[in-house]
């Protein structure tokens, strides 16, 4: 918009000198409409800077978003097998868990059949004693 404004300056400073010096010999008229122009084509320069300033701003913003987004992507992505093998790792719990749990049966299933056994044992024992 600003370089707009500054473009229509000059082409506005460039008709008036055109203009004065077809009107006679006003040398002031004529050195103040230079001087405008020369004011507006500075103008002009330091706003076409201005934009490349920007585009070039501009330009390191987009690379720095790529960049964002392809750290994001590869994030993502560990989270993801991160997330896989926690479920994982909680399923071998939950196995190892249940295994633990029968075995923990099993055991005190064998300890009551091995209790009963040394019961009988001491039984015939204490009976052979007192033959």
């Amino acid at each position: 918009m600003k370089t707009l404004k500054t473009v229509s300056l000059v082409a506005i400073s460039l008709t008036l000198c055109m203009l004065l010096a077809g009107c006679g010999d006003n040398s002031q008229e004529l050195e103040k409409a230079r001087a405008e122009t020369t004011a507006a084509k500075a103008e002009l320069a330091a706003a076409q800077q201005t934009l490349t300033d920007a585009q070039t701003q501009l330009a390191a913003a987009q690379e720095q978003l790529a960049a964002a987004q392809a750290r994001s992507s590869t994030l993502e992505q560990t989270v993801k097998n991160l997330t896989t093998e926690r479920d994982d790792a909680a399923k071998g719990a939950d196995q190892a868990s249940a295994t633990l749990l029968n075995m923990l049966v099993r055991m005190q299933q064998q300890e009551i059949e091995h209790k009963t056994q040394i019961d009988a044992l001491n039984a015939k024992i204490a009976q052979l004693t007192k033959k």
